[in-house]
């Protein structure tokens, strides 16, 4: 099994979320469509894909990769990860074109008109959930290339960031523009996100490594993707379905459920039917 990307780097802790099952990550592990990332604060994780792109991700980060819900009927090919929330490097060779999406906008390289020399691009920006904020937040600074932003819904606005372009969006709000970043934005940024992470992926290539299995999902591990957006819930309850059974995690679903109503009924019991197979009457 190829994979769809490999982790270079693993400094800190870290899990990957595969099926209904969590694992300790590690270097040279190769990851699947929908795999779930998640690099808490202090850790740093760099995701390498086959093209030479790198996605590093840090403080809280959360990742799906390729997430199959997202596909949409004539795209030329699936968003290649899905940001929930954190901090995020991307590099990404000449040529090099693939899109990232979050819970309010995607990121999609930008070549111009062919007439004009590609470049590289590099970027970094922080993403926060409209869960935990309300609206989807955007704060992004263009080192190199060209990359165009472009939101999910309506009004369906888009934007091109050129290089030292600091670029911020908060939801409906009008976006913020300026030629450099923005100091809170610099004090924030991770330290490692200061220069460029090295590659390892290529140490891998042959001998890629297994991840540690650590058991059954958590009520915990998955609550900030349980109350994410719409689209993405439907799949998500088929995926850990299962976890009803799990009375830890049954009870956090049943305290939780205003924020995740579509599992109600799959919390409900199934009313027996009484003996001689005819459904209860009430007089």
């Amino acid at each position: 099994m190829r994979g769809l990307a490999v982790v270079g780097i693993v400094d800190g802790p870290a899990a990957l979320i595969r099926h209904a099952t969590r694992y300790t990550l590690l270097e040279g592990v190769r990851l699947l469509p929908d795999d779930i990332i998640d690099a808490p604060k202090g850790s740093v994780v760099q995701i390498e894909f086959a093209d030479g792109s790198q996605l590093a991700m840090a403080e809280s980060g959360r990742v799906m990769l390729q997430p199959q819900w997202l596909q949409r009927r004539g795209a030329p090919a699936p968003a290649r990860a899905y940001l929930l929330h954190g901090w995020f490097k991307l590099n990404q060779p000449v040529n090099a074109s693939s899109e990232l999406a979050s819970p309010g906008w995607t990121l999609v390289p930008d070549h111009g008109d062919g007439k004009s020399p590609a470049t590289p691009g590099s970027m970094v920006f922080s993403v926060a959930d409209a869960s935990s904020e309300g609206v989807p937040v955007l704060n992004a600074f263009l080192e190199a290339g060209s990359f165009r932003i472009t939101e999910r819904g309506e009004p369906h606005r888009n934007w091109l960031l050129r290089p030292d372009d600091y670029f911020a969006l908060r939801g409906t709000e009008r976006p913020l523009l300026l030629r450099k970043p923005a100091q809170e934005f610099l004090m924030l940024m991770p330290a490692p996100f200061r220069d460029a992470l090295p590659s390892r992926a290529g140490r891998y290539a042959e001998h890629p490594v297994p991840p540690l299995p650590q058991g059954d999902v958590s009520y915990a591990d998955v609550a900030p993707w349980l109350r994410g957006e719409a689209g993405m819930r439907p799949a998500l309850l088929e995926r850990w379905r299962s976890r009803v059974s799990d009375p830890t995690f049954r009870a956090a679903l049943q305290s939780n459920l205003a924020q995740h109503s579509e599992w109600e009924k799959a919390l409900a019991p199934e009313r027996p039917a009484p003996r001689g197979g005819h459904p209860a009457t009430s007089r």
